[in-house]
Protein backbone atom coordinates (compact mmCIF):
# COMPACT_ATOMS: atom_id res chain seq x y z
CA UNK A 1 0.00 0.00 0.00
CA UNK A 2 2.92 2.32 0.68
CA UNK A 3 4.02 2.01 -2.96
CA UNK A 4 0.50 2.78 -4.20
CA UNK A 5 0.44 5.91 -2.04
CA UNK A 6 3.73 7.06 -3.63
CA UNK A 7 2.35 6.30 -7.10
CA UNK A 8 -0.74 8.41 -6.34
CA UNK A 9 1.35 11.31 -5.01
CA UNK A 10 3.70 11.27 -7.98
CA UNK A 11 0.90 11.06 -10.54
CA UNK A 12 -0.85 14.01 -8.84
CA UNK A 13 2.40 15.96 -8.93
CA UNK A 14 2.80 15.11 -12.62
CA UNK A 15 -0.76 16.25 -13.37
CA UNK A 16 0.03 19.60 -11.75
CA UNK A 17 3.40 19.92 -13.54
CA UNK A 18 1.88 19.06 -16.92
CA UNK A 19 -0.84 21.68 -16.49
CA UNK A 20 1.83 24.19 -15.46
CA UNK A 21 3.90 23.23 -18.51
CA UNK A 22 0.90 23.69 -20.84
CA UNK A 23 0.20 27.08 -19.29
CA UNK A 24 3.84 28.11 -19.64
CA UNK A 25 3.89 26.94 -23.26
CA UNK A 26 0.84 29.07 -24.05
CA UNK A 27 2.38 32.13 -22.42
CA UNK A 28 5.71 31.35 -24.06
CA UNK A 29 4.16 31.40 -27.56
CA UNK A 30 2.79 34.86 -26.92
CA UNK A 31 6.05 35.95 -25.30
CA UNK A 32 8.12 34.66 -28.22
CA UNK A 33 5.99 36.46 -30.80
CA UNK A 34 6.18 39.76 -28.93
CA UNK A 35 9.87 39.29 -28.09
CA UNK A 36 10.85 38.61 -31.70
CA UNK A 37 8.83 41.57 -32.94
CA UNK A 38 10.57 43.83 -30.43
CA UNK A 39 13.97 42.29 -31.20
CA UNK A 40 13.47 42.94 -34.91
CA UNK A 41 12.48 46.52 -34.16
CA UNK A 42 15.50 47.07 -31.90
CA UNK A 43 18.04 45.74 -34.40
CA UNK A 44 16.40 47.43 -37.41
CA UNK A 45 18.90 50.29 -37.16
CA UNK A 46 21.82 47.91 -37.76
CA UNK A 47 23.22 47.38 -41.23
CA UNK A 48 21.73 44.61 -43.32
CA UNK A 49 25.03 42.70 -43.02
CA UNK A 50 24.93 42.92 -39.21
CA UNK A 51 21.30 41.78 -39.11
CA UNK A 52 22.12 38.88 -41.44
CA UNK A 53 24.97 37.84 -39.13
CA UNK A 54 22.69 37.97 -36.09
CA UNK A 55 19.86 36.05 -37.74
CA UNK A 56 22.34 33.53 -39.17
CA UNK A 57 23.81 32.99 -35.72
CA UNK A 58 20.37 32.53 -34.15
CA UNK A 59 19.31 30.13 -36.92
CA UNK A 60 22.51 28.10 -36.46
CA UNK A 61 21.86 27.82 -32.72
CA UNK A 62 18.24 26.78 -33.25
CA UNK A 63 19.30 24.04 -35.68
CA UNK A 64 21.92 22.87 -33.19
CA UNK A 65 19.31 22.71 -30.41
CA UNK A 66 16.91 20.80 -32.66
CA UNK A 67 19.62 18.30 -33.60
CA UNK A 68 20.47 17.85 -29.91
CA UNK A 69 16.78 17.15 -29.12
CA UNK A 70 16.60 14.60 -31.96
CA UNK A 71 19.67 12.80 -30.64
CA UNK A 72 18.21 12.80 -27.10
CA UNK A 73 14.87 11.47 -28.35
CA UNK A 74 16.47 8.36 -29.82
CA UNK A 75 15.89 6.55 -26.53
CA UNK A 76 16.36 2.94 -25.69
CA UNK A 77 13.50 0.49 -25.40
CA UNK A 78 10.59 1.29 -23.09
CA UNK A 79 10.65 -0.25 -19.60
CA UNK A 80 8.82 -3.56 -19.13
CA UNK A 81 6.14 -2.11 -16.85
CA UNK A 82 5.14 0.36 -19.57
CA UNK A 83 5.16 -2.30 -22.28
CA UNK A 84 3.07 -4.64 -20.12
CA UNK A 85 0.31 -2.06 -19.62
CA UNK A 86 0.51 -1.05 -23.29
CA UNK A 87 -0.18 -4.65 -24.35
CA UNK A 88 -3.41 -4.60 -22.34
CA UNK A 89 -4.37 -1.25 -23.85
CA UNK A 90 -3.58 -2.51 -27.35
CA UNK A 91 -5.97 -5.43 -26.87
CA UNK A 92 -8.80 -2.93 -26.41
CA UNK A 93 -7.72 -0.23 -28.87
CA UNK A 94 -5.52 -1.54 -31.68
CA UNK A 95 -7.16 -0.60 -35.02
CA UNK A 96 -6.56 -4.10 -36.42
CA UNK A 97 -8.52 -5.59 -33.52
CA UNK A 98 -11.19 -2.98 -32.86
CA UNK A 99 -11.48 -0.94 -36.01
CA UNK A 100 -10.84 2.78 -36.22
CA UNK A 101 -13.07 3.82 -33.31
CA UNK A 102 -10.25 3.60 -30.74
CA UNK A 103 -7.32 4.47 -32.98
CA UNK A 104 -6.83 7.86 -31.29
CA UNK A 105 -6.52 6.21 -27.88
CA UNK A 106 -4.14 3.64 -29.34
CA UNK A 107 -1.96 6.39 -30.84
CA UNK A 108 -1.96 8.25 -27.52
CA UNK A 109 -0.83 5.05 -25.77
CA UNK A 110 1.85 4.45 -28.41
CA UNK A 111 3.11 7.98 -27.85
CA UNK A 112 3.25 7.34 -24.08
CA UNK A 113 5.35 4.23 -24.73
CA UNK A 114 7.67 6.14 -27.07
CA UNK A 115 8.11 8.85 -24.44
CA UNK A 116 8.49 6.29 -21.64
CA UNK A 117 5.64 8.00 -19.81
CA UNK A 118 4.48 5.63 -17.11
CA UNK A 119 1.95 8.14 -15.78
CA UNK A 120 0.34 8.63 -19.21
CA UNK A 121 0.08 4.90 -19.84
CA UNK A 122 -1.46 4.45 -16.37
CA UNK A 123 -4.00 7.20 -17.09
CA UNK A 124 -5.01 5.63 -20.41
CA UNK A 125 -5.36 2.22 -18.73
CA UNK A 126 -7.54 3.79 -16.02
CA UNK A 127 -9.78 5.42 -18.67
CA UNK A 128 -10.21 1.99 -20.29
CA UNK A 129 -10.97 0.28 -16.95
CA UNK A 130 -7.78 -1.74 -17.16
CA UNK A 131 -6.60 -2.45 -13.62
CA UNK A 132 -3.10 -1.17 -12.89
CA UNK A 133 -0.42 -3.71 -12.10
CA UNK A 134 0.85 -4.08 -8.57
CA UNK A 135 3.21 -1.10 -8.06
CA UNK A 136 6.94 -1.69 -7.83
CA UNK A 137 9.96 0.36 -6.83
CA UNK A 138 10.81 0.57 -10.54
CA UNK A 139 7.44 2.20 -11.20
CA UNK A 140 8.25 4.78 -8.52
CA UNK A 141 11.62 5.48 -10.19
CA UNK A 142 9.92 5.90 -13.58
CA UNK A 143 7.46 8.43 -12.15
CA UNK A 144 10.19 10.28 -10.26
CA UNK A 145 12.14 10.52 -13.49
CA UNK A 146 9.06 11.91 -15.27
CA UNK A 147 8.58 14.49 -12.51
CA UNK A 148 12.20 15.54 -12.97
CA UNK A 149 11.91 15.78 -16.75
CA UNK A 150 8.71 17.83 -16.74
CA UNK A 151 10.16 20.10 -14.04
CA UNK A 152 13.23 20.68 -16.22
CA UNK A 153 11.01 21.43 -19.24
CA UNK A 154 9.09 24.06 -17.26
CA UNK A 155 12.32 25.55 -15.93
CA UNK A 156 13.80 25.75 -19.45
CA UNK A 157 10.75 27.65 -20.70
CA UNK A 158 11.06 30.09 -17.83
CA UNK A 159 14.80 30.57 -18.43
CA UNK A 160 14.43 31.81 -21.99
CA UNK A 161 15.11 35.43 -22.82
CA UNK A 162 11.63 35.73 -24.29
CA UNK A 163 10.03 34.57 -21.02
CA UNK A 164 12.29 36.79 -18.92
CA UNK A 165 11.63 39.79 -21.17
CA UNK A 166 7.87 39.18 -21.29
CA UNK A 167 7.60 39.02 -17.49
CA UNK A 168 10.12 41.78 -16.69
CA UNK A 169 9.14 45.13 -15.26
CA UNK A 170 12.02 46.66 -17.27
CA UNK A 171 11.75 44.98 -20.66
CA UNK A 172 14.10 47.47 -22.28
CA UNK A 173 17.12 46.44 -20.17
CA UNK A 174 16.43 42.73 -20.77
CA UNK A 175 16.30 43.37 -24.52
CA UNK A 176 19.50 45.42 -24.38
CA UNK A 177 21.31 42.53 -22.63
CA UNK A 178 20.00 40.06 -25.21
CA UNK A 179 21.04 42.21 -28.16
CA UNK A 180 24.47 42.83 -26.61
CA UNK A 181 24.98 39.12 -25.88
CA UNK A 182 23.82 38.04 -29.36
CA UNK A 183 25.94 40.69 -31.09
CA UNK A 184 29.00 39.66 -29.03
CA UNK A 185 28.46 35.97 -29.80
CA UNK A 186 28.05 36.74 -33.52
CA UNK A 187 31.40 38.49 -33.50
CA UNK A 188 33.01 35.35 -32.11
CA UNK A 189 31.30 32.85 -34.41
Amino acid sequence: MKLQYKINLLTSKLDYLRRDKEHCQEISKEAMAEFHAEFSRVISHLSEHQRDLIYGFIDKNLKSQKKHKEIKSQNKEAPESIKKIFKEIAKKTHPDLTGEENSEIFQKAQSAVDEHSYSEILQIAKELDIPPPEPTEEDIRLLEKEVGLVSIQVRKIKETYAWTWYNASDRESVMERYVAKTTKMCSGS
